[in-house]
């Protein structure tokens, strides 16, 4: 997931986890600086899938010089790195980040 622009799908390493095993690969995008698009997310994962084995979240930001608050008024670090990825997987109850008892 990028964080912030355009979403940097990089098909290289894409291709080489698709090419690793029978699974399935997929890139979604969301700017963690909102948590509203933190919650499309999941919706966004929902239309994929209703079952996630492995979430890849490569997201964080390093503390800035100055305080600085995101779109949703909390302070920028500390929801990029921590309110956004726990709020994330838990916010569609479809989508089922535990496989499913064999």
């Amino acid at each position: 997931m990028a964080r912030k622009g355009q979403p940097q799908e990089d098909t290289g390493q894409l291709e080489e986890l698709r090419a690793a095993g029978p699974g399935e690969v997929h890139y979604v995008h969301a700017d963690f600086d909102s948590l509203a698009i933190v919650c499309t997310l999941a919706s966004e994962i929902s239309k994929i899938t209703d079952r996630v084995d492995v979430l890849i979240n490569n997201t964080g930001r390093p503390g800035a010089p100055r305080r600085r608050l995101s779109h949703d008024g909390n302070e920028a670090t500390l929801q990029t790195n921590y309110l956004a990825p726990c709020c994330s997987p838990n916010v569609s109850p479809r989508c089922s980040l535990h496989p499913a008892a064999e």
